[in-house]
Parts: structure tokens; C-alpha cells; sequence
């Protein structure tokens, strides 16, 4: 059902992404689905890839972490294979939940066929391949042929996400070459990488159990913590609004005049200057 040059295409997306929409449109046309969306549930927001016929689809789609029956089946489920939503639901039990009745039914859709794969940095990724619901569930046989493309995807998911760290330390190795600390961090204050300089600020800035980052100082610490807030629920300007912190001298440390944070994606990369911290 699925070509070598079409598995040959899949990693190729995991270096140029706008190639992942090719891949979510094939998935779809060789199992008679009107489309796939690729869903990144990055620490508290989300991302998301789609066919064009799923246009639709994501422009009423409703936030994934409102609790429906689907989503809490699928994290559940085995996550080495793809499953089908009517191997689970009945006609009745579909109808009783909102996500059927309320959004996916009034749309035309109402069969899917997903996995979920978790990649090193964290993030869970769904791939969703829906169905319009005149055209019935996905048979076994098209079950199967997704589950095996899932490895090559998994793996995929996992070079970008690579891709993507040494894309963070190097924007970091940058910033120490022009004497600047600087780190990346997650929406929760997670560190993902920091330079040596950054590491060096130890009186100014601490790095608590499970990588949290801290400032020393309560009233940039109280700081942070509302940016971080804002940059996970907020939308628009609200979320990619830059800050700045001011830093204190200590006994054996100047005082870091700034600390800039600017977020807009689910990480964000904060500089301080002249100590300088990126997320």
C-alpha cells in the first residue's frame, strides 16, 4: 500500500517539515480518509499539521484537552500500532459523546484511525487519520498498513526532534561566543539546554529538581513564573510579549541588568544581558 519512496519521504520530512503535509495527505488517500492531522502536544499548548480537506476540521476543532472518550482511549491504548475508534465504540457509545455528536458528526467525519508517540523531549505526538462516516470504519487491513509505516514515523519524530535540540545548543554556543549566559527553557520552566556561562550563575539563578528553573531573587522569580503563565495561555501579542527581570548584585556577582524573555512557540528561548537567559 505504501511505497519505499513514500517511507523515503517521511524522513525527508523530519528535515524539511513542509513535506509533512505531502505525507499526511498520502496516509489519507491510500486509506480512503478524507485527510490526517498530526497533533504536537508540547508541555501545556498545542501544535498541530493537516491536510487541507481537514481545513474544516481545524478550524472548529476543540481543545484536545477537554475530556472526551477518544482522547482518553488512544493514551491508554498500546502505542505500537494504529487503532481503529469503532474497534472500541459502538454506534451508541459514539453518539453519547460530544466529540461525535457535536463536532465530528455535523462535519461529515466520524471514523479515525490513530496512534500517539512520545519522542525524547517530552512531547506526545497524535497522528489522527479521519474518516468521513458515509464511508464506513477503517478496515483491518488498512489498520495494518498504518501500524507499519509507524516505526518509520516514530523514528521520523525523533530526528526532528533532534534536529530541534542542536538547533537550541547552538543558539546558546552563539550566544556564550559573544559573552552572553543564555539558556532555553520550556512553557513549565523546564531548562532544555544552557551554555557554560549560564551554568556559572549560580548565586543569581538556580536549577532545581527536574531542571526547574529559579532565580535567587523572590520578586524575579515571582516574574518569571507570570511569564510563563501568560506564554502558556495567552494568545497573540499576550504571548509573544518580551520581559525583563532585574537581577541584584550578590557578594560575588555583578548584577544582570536584564533578562529578556520572548516566547511565542511552546519554547521559548529567554537572553540576559549582560548575564543573558534565553527560553
Amino acid at each position: 500500500m505504501f511505497s519505499q519512496q513514500f517511507l523515503d519521504r517521511i524522513y525527508e520530512a523530519a528535515f524539511i517539515p513542509d513535506l509533512w503535509k505531502d505525507v499526511l495527505d498520502t496516509m489519507a488517500e491510500r486509506t480512503n480518509a478524507l485527510g490526517t492531522v498530526l497533533l504536537g502536544m508540547t508541555d501545556v499548548r498545542q501544535r498541530s499539521i493537516a491536510s487541507d480537506t481537514l481545513a474544516a476540521f481545524i478550524a472548529q476543532a476543540p481543545k484536545w484537552e477537554n475530556i472526551n472518550a477518544r482522547s482518553q482511549l488512544l493514551v491508554t491504548l498500546p502505542n505500537a500500532a494504529f487503532h481503529s475508534d469503532a474497534d472500541h465504540f459502538s454506534e451508541e457509545a459514539m453518539a453519547k459523546d460530544w466529540l461525535y455528536q457535536d463536532y465530528l458528526w455535523p462535519l461529515g467525519l466520524g471514523y479515525a484511525a490513530a496512534t500517539h508517540i512520545r519522542v525524547p523531549n517530552g512531547d506526545t505526538l497524535i497522528l489522527s487519520v479521519e474518516r468521513q462516516r458515509d464511508h464506513g470504519p477503517f478496515e483491518r487491513t488498512e489498520v495494518d498498513a498504518l501500524t507499519a509505516l509507524r516505526p518509520h514515523l516514530a523514528r521520523s519524530a525523533m530526528i526532528a526532534a533532534r534536529l530541534e535540540f542542536e538547533r537550541i545548543r547552538g543558539a546558546n554556543q552563539a550566544m556564550q561566543m559573544t559573552g552572553l549566559p543564555s539558556a532555553a527553557i520550556a512553557a513549565d520552566g523546564t531548562v532544555i539546554d544552557c551554555n557554560a556561562l549560564f551554568s556559572a550563575l549560580s548565586e543569581q539563578i538556580l536549577i532545581l529538581a527536574k531542571d526547574r528553573l529559579q532565580f535567587a531573587h523572590p520578586a524575579a522569580s515571582t516574574l518569571l513564573a507570570l511569564s510563563l503563565e501568560r506564554a502558556r495561555s495567552g494568545t497573540g501579542e499576550e504571548a509573544l510579549a518580551s520581559r525583563s527581570f532585574a537581577m541584584p548584585r550578590t557578594m560575588h556577582s555583578e548584577p544582570a541588568s536584564s533578562i529578556s524573555c520572548r516566547s511565542g512557540e511552546p519554547r521559548a528561548t529567554c537572553f540576559p544581558a549582560p548575564p543573558c537567559l534565553s527560553w
